[in-house]
């Protein structure tokens, strides 16, 4: 597995889970700042402590600059076979200028010496053909310039090339399997597997999104326990995303499609547009609407696993079936409480 870079680490933190408002967990730096004075107590968006979790980012949710040749730049094929124009252009021309200098030329001084230099139109005629063999010259080191120059593109073009193929560490693009443990078999590699997670169903300012938390959690020293904002488990609360999973915990797995730049969810899609990979596919998820605590949509493999030993009601974040309501929705396509599907795509 390829090493992370490490970008920072600090402290988890979110909207309180009483307050009204909605929030998302972020990560605030372990040496957090201040705005110069900014310390009236106006409140706005505010940031709690996170109990008992710390946080690290490694790069996981950065998308790595994919190399790519200049657009202008020849490809080899066409560099080689202008290669090979330029050097046939400039061979014929060096045998044209060998036949004017060694052939007309001296038949012409031959013939008649004297002729030559007392008759005005014969002298016109060489002085005429001396231009063309300087012209010549010109073509012909200008080719053998523009030949040089050609094989230093090449050069370059092959570097290239072969940069790119020794550095798939450069590209990549990184998405959240949820209800899985694992990534899919397609060249894709795991960062880490994990447990769903998120805010508390019933609490009104819970972080909306769904986190996926790893096995191996880092706390840092001297932190102490507590905190306004709380992070829970997951459970399936339907048994639409596969058999006998109604309140066993969820799965996930942080993958990282190695030679992709793009990664899109497409609700209600079971294949990808175009050229677009799929790199899985599955049912949609959300909180009911009838719950406090907002949340967001997320897609559930359609293989979806479970996290052994929890199968018991504890409730935290949940995953429910999302099923399409017609109006603003147009309908057809979609018919009143369709089960949403959703993919996965890379490009």
């Amino acid at each position: 597995m390829e090493i992370w870079n490490r970008e920072f680490y600090g402290r988890l933190a979110a909207g309180a889970d009483g307050h009204v408002a909605a929030s998302e967990y972020v990560c605030v730096d372990h040496q957090a700042q201040y705005i110069e004075g900014g310390a009236a107590d106006t409140n706005g968006k505010l940031f709690y402590k996170w109990i008992v979790w710390t946080c690290f980012l490694n790069g996981i949710v950065a998308v790595k600059t994919r190399l790519l040749l200049n657009e202008d730049q020849p490809t080899t094929l066409q560099q080689m076979t202008l290669y090979q124009k330029l050097r046939a252009e400039v061979s014929t021309l060096t045998q044209k200028t060998s036949l004017l200098e060694n052939s007309k030329l001296t038949e012409i001084i031959a013939e008649d010496k004297r002729l030559l230099l007392n008759d005005p139109d014969v002298m016109t005629q060489i002085k005429q053909m001396s231009l063309e063999l300087q012209s010549l010259r010109q073509k012909t080191a200008q080719l053998e310039q523009e030949s040089t120059q050609m094989k230093l593109d090449l050069g370059s073009a092959k570097t290239k090339v072969t940069q790119l193929e020794t550095s798939n560490s450069g590209f990549g693009s990184v998405y959240t399997r949820w209800g899985r443990k694992d990534c899919p078999s397609n060249g894709t590699e795991l960062v880490y597997a994990g447990v769903a997670g998120g805010g508390y169903y019933t609490h009104t300012g819970a972080a909306v999104n769904y986190v996926c938390l790893p096995h191996d959690p880092d706390f840092i020293q001297g932190d102490t326990p507590g905190g306004s904002a709380t992070i829970y488990g997951s459970e399936y609360q339907d048994n639409h995303f596969g058999h006998n999973l109604y309140n066993n915990d969820v799965p996930c797995a942080v993958c990282r499609a190695v030679t992709k730049s793009s990664v899109v969810m497409i609700p209600g899609k079971i294949k990808c547009y175009g050229d677009w990979n799929q790199e899985f596919y599955g049912r949609l998820a959300a909180g009911a609407d009838s719950q406090s605590a907002a949340s967001e949509y997320v897609c559930i493999d359609h293989q979806a696993q479970y996290i052994e030993g929890g199968g018991v009601n504890d409730n935290g974040k949940l995953f429910y079936k999302v099923g399409a309501k017609c109006g603003s929705l147009p309908c057809p396509p979609y018919y009143d409480m369709a089960p949403m599907s959703c993919v996965v795509c890379s490009k």
